[in-house]
């Protein structure tokens, strides 16, 4: 049985939705140091590529990428004058559980760039459907794709962090074995050196 607390996982709800927008290819697209103060920000590209400045940092934003932004986050953008991109932007808020899941949620990565997030495109086509239709029942079902898309940012993040854990601890033992070549380990002595199962020795 998992000790796994729910203090340590993501505990949140969407509340209230700003906006739900498909944002058709235009090359003069641009926004300049922009904050939102009142929501949060998820944005998916579907084709063409954008420029996004935040943190000092630049970033290439293609098809397949995700961009998320906590509230008062500060950024710069503008489409690919020869290939701007085609792209929805949801805005929301949150109801979270506690406030640990309020921190980890905030530290989330803010650009997303994997395969992994293949299922957004048709998540948002449906959020876009649902939300201009308007029919009853449209919030629920609005809520229900905001927090599927989220589940896969955050399924995604997670991933890479504990997959760069692995890395550093394995590079590590190889380290450990490199300066100490004339001592035999075996692959048990090397899983509980690295704190790993090991499958990853075999």
């Amino acid at each position: 049985m998992s000790n796994f607390s729910i203090q340590n996982d993501y505990d949140f709800l969407v509340t209230d939705i700003g906006h739900i927008l498909e944002r058709k290819p235009n090359p003069q697209w641009h926004i300049e140091n922009l904050v939102n103060s009142e929501n949060y920000i998820l944005a998916y590209a579907i084709n063409g590529e954008a420029l996004y400045s935040f943190n000092g940092e630049e970033y290439k934003v293609r098809k397949g990428d995700a961009i998320f932004f906590p509230k008062g986050f500060v950024h710069s953008a503008s489409s690919c004058p020869n290939n701007p991109w085609f792209f929805y932007s949801v805005s929301f808020n949150l109801k979270f559980g506690n406030d640990t899941s309020f921190e980890r949620f905030n530290m989330l990565k803010n650009y997303v760039s994997s395969p992994n997030l293949y299922k957004m495109p048709a998540l948002l086509s449906e959020l876009n459907y649902v939300w201009t239709g308007k029919r009853t029942g449209y919030l629920i079902r609005c809520r229900s794709l905001i927090m599927e898309m989220l589940y896969l940012v955050i399924k995604e993040t997670e991933s890479a962090s504990f997959s760069t854990l692995h890395f550093t601890s394995i590079e590590r033992i190889l380290n450990m074995i490199h300066a100490n070549y004339k001592n035999s380990y075996s692959i048990e002595d090397l899983a509980k050196l690295s704190g790993l199962s090991t499958s990853h020795f075999r």
